[in-house]
């Protein structure tokens, strides 16, 4: 028997009003501007004019359509504005509630403002459908065989319409549908650099863009977009020698590079060290040298996901000391993650390695990570065994704990887990899809006091002893089981 519980925000539309002491953002969604709205240059306050009409009406009428029909809230797309670079996001005040989804007007207004939403999300280039994809997979198969990532990562359109084409039952939609809102969740986005995620700074560039050899440069120069543009091993040391030295973001996904060199960066770039960004999904990448990433100090975002790297060097991180995103879901990763990975990465927010063949996380790998927010493990390969119960002890800022889709799985939720400092910030608790889990350690919500959502659903765990302790969390909202 599956039991689905949706409070408030995502899957009823009801909000439910609290306390002016209690008042929290309920939804962050990127900086909008709508077609023909002039938006501020985030460098140097030039003012420049975003193109009539980037994308096509109807890929966002069918996108907001399919959201309403799957999801049904409107909440996520009925937004306010605020100061932050013209972005927009829902309060709650007792005063002012969120408005209930069977007020028609506010569906139309919700509509309106999810296309026009959905008009400023970026389209890298058209990955496949994934709209007939076969729900019983597991969670490599549907995100990673065979198919065109480019584009996915992150805060692009592309990535929202891959988890709502994921939406087929009440609980996939408690999953699902969270990331494919104006938030996008915590995996549709992006660590912010300067302010903004990459993909946004992509987006605002699009009015200034040049071609410059195989690569659009746009936002005074400093935006390299070079996806799908036939850079190879062979000519990327060139194609990095032609990008001005302003260059801070690169995306280099959909190519085929195959091998991260030593010093690649380092040598061919004309100004290393001001690099914040770099994406290479989806590049046939097959090898990474330990010292690929040398004279990037101030690097923040890395990306290289979808590939087919199968040894990550046990320094390639070493002195990331600003790093604050590491996605390498969906390579060929196995065995143990190396224990000195995150040495120097403290500042590090999301951690994103899913759709690997990971079996163990040795002791003191996360020491020191007091700032991760994201962590996700979906379609990874850890057992009870897999790990110490105190290895998550340093992770005191932790949102999001995903072990989804194991094999062999997990089989109990320990209380040890989540205790001390650990526990109080996180939101969601997924482990949905794991066949063998089939218990929860008494007390294990006691200091879950943030809890929004519990997502259990694909596992033999179908009730809760005591269902007051999940209900009585402030926030709470999703409970699936089953």
């Amino acid at each position: 028997m599956k039991v689905f519980i949706a409070i408030t925000v995502l899957l009823t539309g009801h909000a439910q009003a609290k306390s002016a002491d209690s008042t929290r953002k309920r939804i962050r969604g990127p900086p909008c501007m709508a077609s023909g709205e002039r938006v501020k240059n985030i460098r140097n306050n030039k003012e420049v004019t975003s193109a009539s009409g980037v994308f096509s009406d109807s890929v966002c009428d069918q996108f907001c359509d399919q959201f309403f029909s799957a999801c049904k809230p409107a909440n996520p797309f009925l937004t306010k504005p605020v100061a932050r670079g013209g972005g927009r996001q829902l309060v709650e005040t007792a005063e002012e509630p969120l408005p209930r989804v069977d007020d028609l007007s506010m569906v139309e207004d919700a509509m309106e403002d999810c296309h026009r939403t959905c008009m400023l999300w970026p389209r890298p280039e058209s990955p496949d459908d994934y709209s007939n994809v076969d729900q019983s997979q597991d969670i490599r198969a549907i995100y990673g065989q065979s198919l065109s990532l480019s584009g996915f990562g992150g805060d692009t359109f592309w990535c929202r319409q891959r988890h709502l084409d994921l939406v087929g039952d009440p609980d996939s939609a408690a999953f699902h549908c969270y990331h494919a809102s104006a938030t996008g969740g915590s995996i549709c986005r992006d660590s912010l650099v300067n302010d903004y995620t990459p993909y946004e700074s992509l987006r605002h560039g699009q009015p200034t863009r040049r071609r410059l050899g195989n690569c659009n440069v746009a936002l005074d120069d400093i935006v390299a977009e070079c996806t799908d543009s036939g850079v190879t091993g062979d000519n990327l040391g060139l194609v990095l020698q032609m990008l001005p030295s302003t260059i801070e973001i690169i995306f280099l996904s959909g190519n085929d590079i195959n091998d991260l060199e030593e010093d690649i960066f380092l040598d061919n770039l004309v100004n290393p060290s001001i690099v914040q960004a770099i994406y290479l999904n989806d590049c046939n990448l097959q090898t990474l040298h330990p010292n690929s990433l040398n004279g990037l100090p101030d690097l923040k975002v890395f990306d290289a996901s979808g590939n087919q790297v199968s040894l990550l060097p046990g320094d390639f991180l070493k002195g990331k000391t600003e790093l604050l995103q590491f996605s390498m879901w969906g390579n060929s990763f196995s065995g143990a993650i190396p224990q000195d990975i995150f040495r120097d990465t403290k500042k590090l927010e999301r951690m994103m390695l899913y759709a690997n063949d990971w079996d163990e996380i040795p002791d003191g790998t996360f020491k020191g990570l007091t700032k991760l927010e994201i962590m996700s493990w979906a379609g990874c390969n850890f057992g009870d065994d897999s790990f110490s119960d105190d290895v998550f002890d340093d992770l005191i800022s932790l949102q999001f704990f995903d072990f989804i889709d194991g094999n062999p799985g997990l089989t109990t939720i320990k209380k040890r887990w989540f205790e001390g400092r650990m526990g109080r910030s996180l939101i969601r608790l997924a482990m949905w899809g794991s066949p063998s889990l089939a218990v929860i350690e008494e007390g294990v919500f006691d200091n879950l006091q943030s809890l929004e959502m519990v997502n259990l659903h694909g596992t033999k765990i179908t009730s809760i002893d005591d269902m007051s302790q999940i209900l009585s969390k402030p926030n709470f909202e999703i409970l699936t089981l089953g």
